[in-house]
């Protein structure tokens, strides 16, 4: 078999670590023409079409290798990683198994992420529990072995989350003893994520457990000296504005997130919007919201450090990261100070701990204003900005079904939460144990994505009934095909009960928009009060508690109050539409103004200094 000179070969791969990844792909193809069976061009053509996002070709060429090196644990777990970017997820399943059996401790690790990332969570579980011994030995012979556990243990962390076991994901947090930067930061965010959905948690102690989280990130991240010799400081210039996030997709957060692009590129003649998607996943949501980005940027494989220096590259003035603590890579990106500010916004209920971001935006109901300013020093490392009346501006569901006009027609009152299981806790249940105490003939509806496998369903359900959920009371359903078939579910339901002291936000504004009525728990932080300022600003006010005791009340009276019911029922959606929430307009005026005086202060201080 003849093989390809191996200066040419070398050249490719000069390319390819230049980033010249069109003519490196142009010269792969032009040797692979002449030796097509030249195994080294094959691995730097996989390389090349993957970084360039050809998957299906690259997952071409990598089988081939496969074909001939069957038994080669790299390869095999190169194509598992290519069959799940093209969305092949039994095929990827199956091949990374094959390659941890082939001894590769990676390939066990990330056949338990997959599961993870397509909801097989108890699958994930197991998956790591079948091969703990396997892995023990494979991480005893690598030189790296605290590295591997570390990770290890993180995915396990991730897991048991997704399942509902906060306590169980903050034990597998505590067993690690080393970790590589990336696994250290992940582990730090999932035990301050962790403080939101506890009841028993002090503001005091969720921010320590953040701040300790922006410190892991600011010594991983040296902040380098901001080059702004090139950025000019007039207040009045259009400003350009950076958007890093994971989930401009079929996700929540792109419900908020796509009027605030739209406002912004209306008036792009003052605000000239960069987009930096860093989900592997891009779809029709997708689509639609590139349309309000002069520059949109996919990269979804790349790490902090290379992405900072794209947002940097393109001039950004100010840089938005919507995920916070949920994914920490825009947190990362923005800690290398890649713009004059940055901004974190929407997608995270906490204060992202570290002094590398400088603002939050929240309004005056989720965080109130303290006489001393004593509140917002006690909870948010950034400066808080309010975009009062509410800080979130709604994109209602093009195809959501028309409001169920009958209510009640089942003959039974049927109470639900559509919330992820992870926020649902022992206080938590024992009130809602309460709400249906008080309302005979009632049942409870809970609704979530972690509720997929029969496993999980069954799992979850032991775990509410020892906190004292009447389970034959209870129904618990997985995720749905479509958001149509999901928001369809709502007819089904009378009255909506929120989660505490973790809110619902996104299932908040779906179950107001198919004129389901929301009871909620007022807190006394941002996480505990997001469903405060949804409900005020669609003028429902009198649906939040105050009390424990007021919650069981009001869910208790609406459910038994039909005629009560059947009008909020026809009047929600107009409330909504109507309201600040989704005035889209007003919401834009006052971002882009927030964002102005932002800049204007920035200017000011570079003069000055």
């Amino acid at each position: 078999m003849s093989v390809a000179p191996p200066r040419e070969l070398m050249r490719c791969t000069q390319l390819l670590r230049e980033g010249k990844l069109a003519e490196c792909k142009v010269s792969l193809m032009q040797l692979l023409a002449r030796f097509p069976g030249d195994v080294p061009v094959m691995r730097v053509a996989v390389q090349c079409l993957g970084e360039l996002g050809e998957h299906h070709a690259a997952l071409y060429q990598a089988k081939r290798l496969l074909a001939m090196n069957p038994r080669d644990a790299g390869i095999v777990m190169s194509v598992a990683r290519l069959h799940a970017r093209v969305g092949e997820m039994d095929p990827a399943l199956r091949g990374m198994d094959e390659a941890g059996k082939l001894g590769l401790v990676e390939a066990m690790i990330e056949a338990a992420e997959m599961r993870l990332g397509s909801g097989r969570v108890v699958e994930g579980l197991r998956t790591l529990e079948s091969q703990r011994d396997l892995m023990r030995r494979a991480a005893a012979a690598n030189a790296n072995a605290a590295a591997v556990i570390a990770r290890c243990a993180l995915v396990e962390a991730q897991l048991q989350l997704a399942l509902g076991d906060v306590a169980a994901c903050l034990a597998a947090c505590e067993r690690v003893q080393a970790a590589e930067p990336d696994v250290a930061i992940a582990i730090r965010a999932l035990q301050a994520n962790c403080t939101n959905y506890l009841a028993d948690v002090s503001i005091a102690d969720s921010y320590a457990a953040h701040r300790r989280f922006g410190e892991v990130v600011e010594a991983i991240y040296s902040a380098p000296e901001q080059n702004v010799a090139g950025v000019v400081r007039d207040a009045n210039r259009a400003i350009r504005i950076g958007v890093v996030s994971p989930d401009l997709r079929t996700h929540s957060v792109a419900c908020f997130a796509e009027p605030m692009l739209r406002q912004l590129f209306s008036h792009r003649d003052q605000f000239d919007v960069c987009v930096y998607h860093i989900a592997g996943v891009e779809d029709e949501v997708t689509k639609r919201l590139r349309a309000f980005a002069r520059v949109w940027r996919h990269m979804p494989y790349q790490g902090p450090a290379e992405i900072a220096s794209v947002v940097a590259a393109d001039g950004v003035d100010i840089v938005i990261d919507l995920a916070g603590l949920t994914n920490t890579l825009g947190v990362s990106v923005l800690a290398h100070r890649p713009a004059p500010i940055a901004v974190t916004y929407v997608g995270y209920p906490n204060t992202c701990g570290t002094s590398r971001i400088d603002y939050r935006l929240v309004d005056s109901m989720t965080d109130p204003v303290d006489a001393d300013g004593g509140a917002d020093r006690a909870t948010a490392v950034e400066q808080l900005v309010r975009i009062d009346p509410c800080f979130l501006c709604y994109t209602p569901p093009g195809d959501a079904p028309n409001v169920a006009e009958s209510v009640l027609g089942s003959g039974e009152i049927v109470f639900a939460s559509f919330n992820a299981v992870q926020k649902i806790n022992k206080p938590l249940a024992e009130l809602w144990r309460d709400v249906l105490d008080a309302t005979p003939g009632s049942r409870l509806l809970l609704k979530a994505n972690g509720l997929r496998e029969a496993d999980a369903v069954t799992t979850v359900a032991k775990r509410l009934a020892a906190w004292g959920l009447p389970m034959e009371r209870v129904e618990l359903v997985g995720a749905t095909r479509t958001r149509a078939e999901h928001l369809a579910m709502y007819a089904q339901v009378d009255v909506a009960l929120d989660t505490y002291p973790y809110h619902g936000t996104t299932t908040t504004c779906e179950a107001l928009w198919m004129g389901v009525p929301v009871v909620v728990l007022a807190g006394d932080r941002h996480a505990s009060r997001v469903g405060i300022s949804l409900l005020q600003a669609v003028g429902r006010r009198e649906m939040v508690a105050q009390t424990r005791a007021e919650y069981v009340q009001i869910a208790s009276s609406l459910a038994k109050n039909a005629s009560k019911l059947q009008k909020i029922r026809a009047d929600l959606r107009r409330n909504v539409s109507e309201s600040p929430l989704c005035d889209e307009v007003a919401f834009g005026e006052r971002l882009r103004s927030n964002l102005r005086d932002m800049w204007r202060n920035w200017c000011e201080r570079a003069k000055e200094s």
